[in-house]
């Protein structure tokens, strides 16, 4: 504070930036009449090209997704597919007795651990 003090003290506060008076009344008429003008061509309108400017987009867009399923088909088939993340539950469940409560908690963190379930849908699951 006592720095910007000094500063001022030495430099002084005033705008020297001005601009000259009436500037912003009459800036758009000069910017305006320093445009040249823009012809019209009737050939750059005609109605079988309007038509596909109103269509391109679409087609565009249509493009647009048909390359992103098919590079997702593709994606699929270069990882296995899906069956490479099933489990059979028949062969991953363990023998489970009236004592073997830990093998039956190992069982659960197995699942919860590959399947595609957080921690709250892997409760509800199992609390139904």
């Amino acid at each position: 504070m006592k720095q910007e003090d000094e500063l001022f003290k030495k430099i002084g506060t005033d705008n020297y930036f001005k601009v000259p008076d009436n500037y912003f009344d009459s800036v758009q008429e000069e910017i305006m009449s320093k445009l040249p003008e823009k012809e019209y061509d009737p050939s750059l309108y005609d109605s079988k090209s309007s038509i596909w400017l109103k269509v391109k987009p679409w087609v565009y867009m249509a493009a647009m997704f048909a390359g992103i399923a098919l590079m997702f088909e593709v994606f699929n088939n270069l990882s296995g597919g899906q069956g490479k993340n099933e489990i059979n539950i028949v062969e991953a469940q363990p023998e489970c007795d009236a004592g073997m409560e830990e093998d039956l908690n190992d069982y659960y963190n197995y699942m919860l651990e590959n399947s595609m379930m957080d921690d709250y849908s892997m409760y509800q699951y199992l609390k139904d």
